[in-house]
């Protein structure tokens, strides 16, 4: 068998899907690849095809451009990375080739400061065997909250949506997703917040959420001031009965975050959910909030790390990590 490894072509996506379902036991289609790696222009994605344009493997990355005091720090989020189980995958070394072609071609271009991602640890071993990737020596922080005691959740089970307006400790707390210029403009004004993040403006919000193919049950809540201005807004996925919180921005006023955290645990009640989980890192006021309502550090019980592969012009990986606001949306779990 020959096989080839070379940069993703037009034309690839239903090939590498078809591949992807077989490695992961998916059924995601050719949508799923172009809406995660082409909406912001070419992919950057390396495969291993045999001569019949069979797709082995892939390593693939889309751009995320981070934003920090110092201005915008392009890098690529890896994911989706796998390699087809046959012998002359395993015997070619085929994913560690393909894997070193990536890097070769983003060293060379110089376009990313880094790649992200959360790796399996056989992939962290791989990449071990031509430079040890960066990794946090602690897991990803999660939180975990109780939710509603089950007489509470009898009563509010199946009610459906929050009433447009309805008070969470004095706060209005609206269902839906908000306006773009109003997602905008509550970005902008916490963006000075965040040491280094990616920008929760309409533009992410949309892709990452509206955009996407293969999840419908997102839920968008969101918070407004006295003067009817946006000022929080969270996204909503039940995984396993639990009630994730995917993403979170805030003001900084602790009343509206509580109130928004209110209306969570509400929601967790209407779907069944007994607890409520969030990814919630480089926040520290916003940690502080969550530990006085309630919720606990169940880090140690997930073995999920944030790793780093930096490229010359990458800042400090240490400074990353420990600074870059982090939720789940961030990966590609939810």
């Amino acid at each position: 068998m020959t096989l080839h490894i070379r940069a993703w072509q037009a034309g690839d996506e239903a090939r590498i899907m078809e591949s992807f379902n077989a490695a992961f036991g998916e059924q995601r289609d050719a949508d799923y690849w172009r809406w995660k790696y082409l909406h912001d222009g070419q992919a950057l994605a390396w495969l291993s095809v045999d001569e019949h344009g069979r797709v082995l493997t892939q390593l693939a990355a889309h751009p995320v451009r981070w934003q920090s005091a110092n201005g915008p720090l392009r890098v690529g989020h890896a994911g989706d990375a796998f390699a087809l189980r046959l012998p002359v995958v395993a015997h070619g070394r085929t994913m560690l080739k393909t894997i070193a072609a990536f890097h070769r071609a983003q060293q060379a271009q110089g376009h990313l400061a880094l790649l992200f991602g959360f790796p399996s640890a056989t992939l962290q071993g791989l990449h071990a065997t031509m430079q040890a990737l960066q990794g946090d020596e602690q897991p990803v922080r999660r939180w975990e909250c109780a939710g509603l005691g089950l007489s509470e959740m009898e009563s509010v089970r199946g009610q459906g949506p929050l009433p447009q307006g309805s008070l969470q400790q004095g706060v209005p707390v609206r269902d839906g997703l908000p306006s773009a210029a109003a997602l905008d403009t509550l970005w902008q004004r916490c963006a000075p917040r965040y040491a280094l993040a990616c920008p929760r403006d309409s533009d992410w919000v949309s892709w990452r959420f509206v955009q996407r193919p293969d999840v419908r049950d997102y839920h968008f809540l969101h918070c407004v001031d006295t003067a009817d201005q946006l000022c929080a807004w969270v996204v909503l996925r039940v995984l396993g009965g639990v009630l994730w919180v995917a993403d979170l921005l805030w003001s900084g006023d602790e009343p509206v975050l509580q109130a928004l955290l209110a209306a969570c645990r509400a929601c967790a009640a209407q779907r069944g959910c007994a607890r409520m989980a969030l990814w919630l890192q480089g926040d520290a006021t916003a940690i502080a909030v969550l530990q006085r309502s309630g919720w606990r550090d169940t880090s140690a019980a997930h073995p999920v790390r944030l790793f780093l592969h930096c490229y010359d012009k990458a800042p400090q990986a240490a400074w990353v990590r420990s600074a870059l606001y982090l939720t789940k949306a961030d990966s590609d779990l939810i």
